[in-house]
């Protein structure tokens, strides 16, 4: 979108030279367009005020997808490798694919997955919040141990990090 308004005008001013309240306006109208476009095939991204003077770029789903390609394809090479390399399966030994999360909401993320060779079903539930809590529920009614597939933590806003449970680590859920 900055490339876009700059072009527009002209310029070539480097998108970290913009003021940082005009990037994070503009970072925050990419994520409500890429949103709008989950449901809208077009979206126009209005800003009174971008770096001096309004701006307003029309942005389509076509395009959206082609920008956001290859962080598909990061996706799908990251599942493929979590898959084959830590659950050691292959696609084919994975019934289906649960996809929660808002940026698994984006459209054309299916076709994408499917075209690079996912052969089984593939489920966006409606509700993908209160899916995940059914989900650690039903874990928690059943008395086992698991293995955490990814580390988890507490991020906070001064960019300390905070291990919670690692990679590998058993977790054990008991009876009551």
């Amino acid at each position: 979108l900055h490339g876009q308004i700059f072009l527009a005008r002209g310029t070539n001013t480097p998108f970290s030279a913009v003021k940082p309240e005009y990037r994070d306006l503009l970072v925050q109208r990419a994520e409500l367009a890429k949103i709008s476009l989950g449901q809208e095939d077009s979206f126009t991204v209005r800003l009174t005020d971008y770096d001096g003077s309004p701006a307003n770029v029309p942005i389509n789903l076509q395009t959206m997808l082609r920008l956001f390609e290859p962080f598909m394809a990061e996706a799908f090479q990251a599942l493929r490798h979590t898959v084959q390399d830590h659950a050691r399966c292959s696609f084919e030994e994975i019934g289906c694919l649960l996809m929660v999360g808002g940026t698994s909401k984006l459209r054309g993320l299916f076709d994408f997955f499917r075209s690079n060779g996912w052969p089984g079903l593939i489920h966006h539930p409606h509700d993908a919040d209160w899916s995940i809590a059914q989900v650690a529920a039903i874990n928690a009614s059943k008395p086992g141990t698991y293995i955490a597939g990814q580390d988890f933590g507490l991020a906070v806003s001064d960019g300390s990090y905070y291990p919670l449970i690692h990679d590998g680590q058993p977790i054990s859920v008991n009876d009551g």
